[in-house]
């Protein structure tokens, strides 16, 4: 069997059989697009995940440095008012 004869083979059976092979191309055919489009979306999705985790540990970083700052005022603000209790105020305050 050489090369001319599948070919004719192949030509009598696309001739024969075309709806047939058209009917089975098509779903095919859109399951390998259904695959491709899921594929993209995976890869897109993936993407967003990313983005966002960086974006959320820069927030975390904000957050705990704010935090700190606002542990600092309050330690601060305790301390200030340690050291005004026990000063005391007298009618002369506003004068030197």
């Amino acid at each position: 069997m050489n090369l001319n004869d599948i070919e004719n083979k192949l030509k009598d059976i696309w001739a024969n059989n075309k709806l047939l092979l058209v009917l089975v191309a098509i779903p095919l055919l859109i399951l390998k697009f259904r695959s491709v489009i899921i594929d993209l979306l995976v890869k897109d999705s993936r993407k967003i995940v990313d983005e966002t985790t960086k974006k959320d540990d820069a927030l975390k970083t904000e957050q705990t440095v704010a935090n700190t700052k606002a542990d600092q005022i309050i330690v601060d603000a305790n301390k200030a008012k340690k050291d005004s209790d026990s000063q005391t105020v007298n009618e002369d305050w506003n004068k030197k």
